[in-house]
Parts: C-alpha cells; sequence; structure tokens
C-alpha cells in the first residue's frame, strides 16, 4: 500500500472512540479498493489468452462470464480485459458482480483456477484502437497478469470512445 494511503491513529487519548472508528471504516474502504472521499472503485487491466478462451463467442453467448480472479476485486470493480494476441488489444469493459468464488470443479490439467469472479459485460471497444501501439504509450508493454488502470490510459479511452469516467 503506498504511503499516501497510510492512516495513522496516535492513542493517547486526544481522539474519541467515533473519531477512531470512522479511521478505522475509512481504511476499511481504502482497502477494499473504494476511494474513502469519492467512493470510487477501482479498474484494472485483466489478460485474456485467445489460445485458452475465446472471449468473443463467450460475450456473444452471455453478457456474464466467470472468469479468473487473481488480484483482490472487489464487486463493483471495472475490468478492462485486453485480448491476447494476435488481436492484442483492450477489447471489452466489464463490471465485477461476483466475486471470491471458490472453483470447486475437478483440475482438467489446464490453467488453475481457484478463486474465480463473475464479470459482467458493459462495453465492447470496436475499431481496434486500443490495440499494443497505444497501450505501449501509456506503459502498458506487458500482459502477463492483472494490473491497474492507469488515469492517463483510462482518460484516452474515454475521450476515444465518447465514455464517461464510470464507462458508460
Amino acid at each position: 500500500m503506498k504511503q499516501d494511503h497510510w492512516i495513522g491513529i496516535l492513542m493517547d487519548e486526544t481522539m474519541d472512540d467515533q473519531q477512531i472508528v470512522s479511521l478505522l471504516e475509512k481504511s476499511r474502504r481504502i482497502a477494499e479498493g473504494k476511494n474513502a472521499l469519492d467512493g470510487h472503485v477501482r479498474e484494472w487491466v485483466y489478460p485474456a489468452n485467445p489460445k485458452y478462451f475465446d472471449l468473443d463467442h463467450g460475450f456473444s453467448v452471455s453478457d456474464q462470464l466467470y472468469w479468473k480472479q487473481s488480484s483482490k476485486v472487489k464487486v463493483g470493480d471495472l475490468v478492462y480485459i485486453y485480448y491476447g494476441m494476435p488481436f492484442g488489444e483492450i477489447r471489452y469493459l466489464c463490471e465485477v458482480s461476483e466475486c471470491d468464488i471458490v472453483n470447486d470443479a475437478p483440475d482438467d490439467g489446464g490453467i488453475r483456477m481457484e478463486t474465480l469472479m463473475r464479470i459482467r459485460r458493459l462495453k465492447f471497444f470496436d475499431g481496434h484502437l486500443l490495440n499494443r501501439a497505444l497501450l505501449k504509450k501509456y506503459g502498458f508493454t506487458n500482459f502477463r497478469g492483472p494490473r491497474y488502470m492507469s488515469r492517463e490510459l483510462k482518460e484516452k479511452i474515454c475521450e476515444l470512445y465518447d465514455m464517461k469516467e464510470d464507462g458508460q
């Protein structure tokens, strides 16, 4: 956790119990990924490998999919899905509708998914604008696991797709 997100409490009896409880609640919201002041959710970029799963087909069948959860996402977080090569682009924006789902399906020898999340498709990014060349300009070069969406890239996506900050 970044030091600018730390909350310190000096236990010298200068704060009443309600102030301490309020700071603990603020700390919990930060740890859960919600900004304690404005309630915004975290935004992630998750990779998808077309060798293992046909994401386009999956979303043609249903607007909701179960996906491997390999970060501390929370319900309400936004997930941008980077569809790997040969596509090499961010293709979908989803919202986490359920998380921390224990995967009790038998291991099929493929990718091990101990924990799942359920995501709901909000938007399909057409036009191939969010390609590797653009993403590289914003510091996204390796797509081996989930990472936070940068403010700069989010602003560029909103500009290119005439979106509001909440993904709509």
